[in-house]
């Protein structure tokens, strides 16, 4: 906690640096020393007093604990420290009421309205009095479709009911039997953050107070500690290996200065920071999270009596899943990171658990907390998972259920192989059903491998998590036209969730490179001033930028029909009337029957010689004219036809709907009638 004589590593505070002025000093390592009476480094460990806390509004943190909380715990705990965790966030849920609650934080990630409710009880005078819903009508709407509630009683709770709740946390628990009290916040967290922190550090300026999470890597983080005196220390990138170290020489009184990853407040009021800390890669050492509180909590409140009442399985799923770690980073990004994602900022490098060390977390969740449950946390599935994870576990047949994020170049024996495993839920980031725009996005995958993952998903009853996204530098009229041309043929698999404009997020390539978005003019998006007081510097803390291209782009009315048609496509699925399209062998016939909505009636065709081989042929994969010829196996036996004649019975069977083609491939659009034996 020393002053680092290295000027470039700190950060000039400026006058903007506390909340208030009234705001308790930092704690000096005397200080800090003083309290623990200078004891042995044993017994200075074992009385060090820890406390992790989670604000509203983390997302799912209502219904589900969070890893960052249980992992660290397990950490501190195995480094000797007590350790105690709140869940405040589900106080808040308990309070509101679980769909009020939801309401407020439904949007993922860029939920604004989830912080500026508790901008008063954070920042008092200095938070901004606009009108927050004159500004922003289209949130007053969303707010009121989901809850019922109007911008009053949303401004009554922000300047009431939330900062009665920061009293009650502040009161609700000892915080002055804490050493340090240590806040994890991710996106909508962070104002809630502050506010308890400050009010904790105004009545306990002893306790020392640390911020990790997503909301602290990089430059935001350091902002956020030159900004808001409240923070004594930020934890930057991963922090398996800082936090306990850091416990540790706060408890020994030692110094911090060239501790990487993180970021401390100098006794001029300068921030040091070291540099940023190695991504942690020794994934089987780390110990399985600690979820103790949490299911407590839970219990006591009732959480699984709101599950109960969910007719949607798959929502029923996300809000019994226990939360479960099996890598970090994104072997794809590594590779070529996709424009528009922000993540994985000094952690991209892809590692991963050991299968085996995964499959011994797994039993010892299901042990502690007896829910078979299981929602992975991963960027990306490591595809040695596919065979060495999920294959003992489909012979075990222990029916364990589970999410993962995955890559859309799945096959058909994978996804067979996932759902076998006990897969019921996939994310698989397909974002577009254009090859054109998937390139624009460095995807790596095509329309006809979406396609193919939609159809293998929706045969094997895998539940696949999609969107949409739009509004690419370089994306024509004719992409969308397409696009909607294939959404139309492909109704009878999961619709996309939802459309989103492409949003700039900090870390992202369309962030850093220039050349590759070159705007006009690039600025913290309008909601942050509604949100942080201003003697904060919002380009350097904002995650998430407005924006205007240099180059022109498609208006919003070229996205109109997709967004009536997603709409339509989402009304009839989940109102349970959902199509097909199933295909089946009759000797020597494919026969198919079509109940994809748009159509006149139900329809059924009945495919008969080169019609029937290439059709079969093109139903597990993609292929070529010349490779359906010279295919040779129990499905395709190979086709004794040239290959015009195959071509034309391929795009015959386009012009038909039911295949689709591009670039010399073709694929075969119909699921199996018969399950898989």
């Amino acid at each position: 906690m020393g002053v680092v004589t290295d000027a470039a590593a700190c950060v000039a505070s400026g006058d903007g640096a506390r909340l208030r002025a009234e705001d308790a000093p930092v704690p000096s390592v005397t200080a800090t020393r003083r309290a623990l009476n200078d004891p042995g480094p044993g017994e200075a460990v074992e009385r060090f007093r820890v406390a992790l806390v989670t604000m509203p509004f983390g997302r799912f943190q209502w219904y589900r604990p969070s890893i960052q909380v249980g992992t660290l715990k397990a950490i501190a705990q195995r480094a000797g420290f007590p350790v105690q965790d709140h869940y405040l966030g589900l106080d808040l849920a308990v309070e509101l009421g679980f769909d009020l609650y939801e309401a407020i934080q439904s949007v993922p990630c860029t939920g604004f309205t989830a912080e500026w409710v508790f901008t008063i009880a954070a920042f008092g005078d200095d938070a901004n009095r606009e009108d927050y819903f004159a500004t922003f009508p289209d949130e007053a709407v969303r707010i009121r479709t989901w809850s019922g509630k109007d911008a009053a009683f949303m401004n009554d709770l922000r300047e009431r009911v939330i900062p009665e709740f920061i009293d009650k946390c502040l009161a609700g628990i000892d915080w002055s039997s804490y050493n340090a009290v240590c806040f994890l916040s991710t996106f909508q967290q962070h104002i809630a953050s502050l506010a308890l922190a400050r009010r904790i550090k105004e009545r306990f300026p002893h306790v020392t107070t640390i911020f990790a999470g997503a909301n602290m890597d990089g430059e935001m983080g350091l902002e956020h500690m030159r900004a808001f005196a409240c923070i004594d220390f930020g934890l930057s990138g991963e922090a398996d290996a800082t936090f306990p170290e850091l416990l540790t020489r706060l408890a020994e009184g030692r110094e911090t200065d060239d501790l990487l990853g993180l970021a401390a407040r100098c006794g001029d009021g300068r921030v040091s920071f070291a540099g940023p800390a190695e991504p942690f890669r020794d994934m089987d050492n780390l110990p399985a999270p600690d979820y103790d509180t949490y299911y407590e909590a839970m219990q006591r409140h009732g959480v699984d009596k709101y599950a109960d009442s969910i007719p949607f399985k798959d929502r029923e799923f996300q809000v019994r899943a226990v939360p479960f770690e099996g890598s970090r980073g994104c072997w794809w990004g590594e590779k070529s990171q996709c424009t528009f994602c922000g993540g994985n900022l000094t952690g991209i490098a892809y590692r991963s658990k050991s299968p085996d060390r995964a499959l011994e977390e797994i039993d010892e969740l299901y042990r502690r907390y007896g829910r078979k449950d299981f929602w992975a946390i991963d960027n990306i599935l490591d595809p040695k998972y596919i065979t060495e994870f999920f294959g003992p576990l489909a012979e075990r047949g222990d029916g364990f259920r589970f999410f993962f994020y995955t890559k859309a170049n799945l096959k058909r024996e994978q996804v067979r192989q996932l759902a076998r495993g006990g897969v019921f839920i996939i994310w698989p980031g397909i974002e577009s059903l254009n090859t054109r725009i998937l390139k624009l996005m460095r995807k790596g995958v095509t329309r006809l491998q979406n396609v193919n993952l939609l159809r293998w998903c929706a045969y094997y009853h895998v539940d696949v998590h999609w969107f949409l996204l739009y509004g690419f530098p370089g994306e024509q009229p004719e992409d969308y036209a397409e696009q909607l041309q294939t959404m139309r043929l492909m109704t009878f698999t999961r619709p996309p969730i939802d459309e989103a404009r492409l949003r700039i997020e900090r870390f992202s390539p369309y962030f850093y490179d220039k050349r590759l978005f070159p705007t006009k003019w690039r600025r913290p998006c309008e909601e942050y001033a509604f949100i942080y007081p201003p003697h904060i510097n919002l380009d350097e803390a904002a995650y998430f930028f407005d924006y205007e291209l240099e180059c022109e782009v498609l208006p919003e009315e070229a996205h109109r029909e997709m967004h009536e048609f997603t709409a339509q496509w989402r009304h009839q699925w989940y109102t349970g009337q959902r199509a097909s399209l199933t295909f089946s062998r009759n000797g020597l016939e494919i026969l198919i029957e079509d109940t994809r909505f748009g159509l006149d009636r139900p329809r059924s065709y009945a495919l008969g010689g080169l019609d029937a081989q290439v059709y079969e042929a093109c139903s597990t994969t993609p292929r070529t004219a010349a490779q359906m010829r010279s295919a040779q196996s129990a499905e395709s036996p190979g086709i004794d036809a040239d290959e015009q004649s195959v071509i034309a019975a391929c795009d015959d069977l386009c012009e038909a709907g039911l295949m689709i083609g591009e670039g010399g491939k073709y694929l075969s659009l119909a699921i199996p009638a018969e399950p898989e034996r």
